[in-house]
């Protein structure tokens, strides 16, 4: 009975040694676990609260300005930068060679080269002031695999060449040595024969007139921030705002303006919704002042307004 009381009070040990040393790695996974899941909220938390965004206003015919900043002129130089008036007779580009074009006005605007010819491209004149720096940008899509060339000054081009249906941005900054009347803006030159290839947004900015010189921003800075307008339009950019806070600018024209401008905001990931934009306008002063505020920003906005003189 002894022998027999040993063994079974040797199992039980045995038994409880195990559980124990099982609630132990339990209890281990646990805190390790726990540990894990702690750090990740707060990861998580400290993003939530740390998240900011931007905003661009780009408005037309008007000055744009908050608390802390003030925009900058910008003017794109290119007529027609939609490309829609190719091949038309008041159009200010012109065609070299065999290039065969159509313009799509669907969303978004488009122009497609069904045909080219090797060396064949559309121009347009853009005379060149020495020394200053130009931002060149231009939307592609092709599903050939052709190099073509979108240029501006000698030396100074983008070369397409991807070969899948995505749009797709390029962009180059130039800096012209010498005064050139005659530069020419170049789209869609190529050595080789091609067919179906696409553009829209052309862009040529003078950034050492808009921002001077030694000032001008980085391509960097610019592909990030910039949009693609038409015309000279003020532009604004607002950073670092807080997720659910309020951003208020005043846009002042010079004249009289018209009491219903176009207004356009959207959020780029369709997070935020423009219901949370007011416009209060008044030209009681004879000059048009009006506020434009963004609420409970949750998103990187672009903001567009456009004024016709009234």
């Amino acid at each position: 009975m002894k022998k027999n009381g040993f063994i079974a009070t040797s199992l039980i040990y045995s038994f409880f040694l195990v559980f124990i040393a099982i609630i132990a790695t339990l209890l281990n996974n646990y805190i390790a676990n726990k540990t894990i899941l702690d750090r990740y909220n707060e990861n998580a938390q400290e993003n939530l609260n740390n998240d900011t965004f931007s905003v661009r206003f780009l408005v037309s015919g008007a000055e744009v300005g908050s608390s802390n900043n003030y925009s900058l002129r910008l003017t794109n130089l290119l007529f027609d930068a939609e490309l829609s008036t190719i091949g038309t007779a008041d159009s200010p580009w012109t065609k070299v060679g065999t290039f065969q074009t159509s313009f799509f006005s669907s969303t978004p605007k488009y122009l497609n080269v069904s045909s080219a010819s090797a060396n064949s491209y559309i121009s347009t004149n853009i005379p060149t002031s020495e020394n200053h720096k130009y931002y060149m940008g231009i939307k592609n899509r092709q599903i050939v695999d052709t190099p073509v060339e979108v240029s501006f000054i000698t030396g100074c081009s983008i070369s397409t060449t991807k070969t899948d249906s995505n749009w797709r941005y390029y962009s180059n900054i130039c800096v012209p040595e010498v005064v050139d009347p005659a530069a020419k803006f170049i789209i869609g030159k190529s050595t080789y024969n091609y067919t179906n290839i696409a553009f829209r947004e052309a862009m040529l900015l003078d950034l050492t007139a808009s921002y001077g010189t030694g000032n001008e921003p980085n391509i960097e800075w610019l592909d990030e921030n910039l949009e693609f307008f038409t015309g000279t339009m003020n532009y604004l950019v607002e950073q670092d705002i807080e997720r659910g806070s309020s951003l208020k600018v005043s846009i002042i024209g010079g004249e009289r303006l018209s009491i219903n401008p176009t207004i356009s905001c959207i959020g780029k990931n369709s997070n935020w919704v423009s219901n949370n934009a007011t416009l209060k306008h008044d030209i009681s002063t004879g000059k048009s002042e009006s506020s434009l505020e963004l609420k409970e920003i949750s998103d990187d906005i672009v903001c567009t307004v456009r004024w016709q003189n009234g």
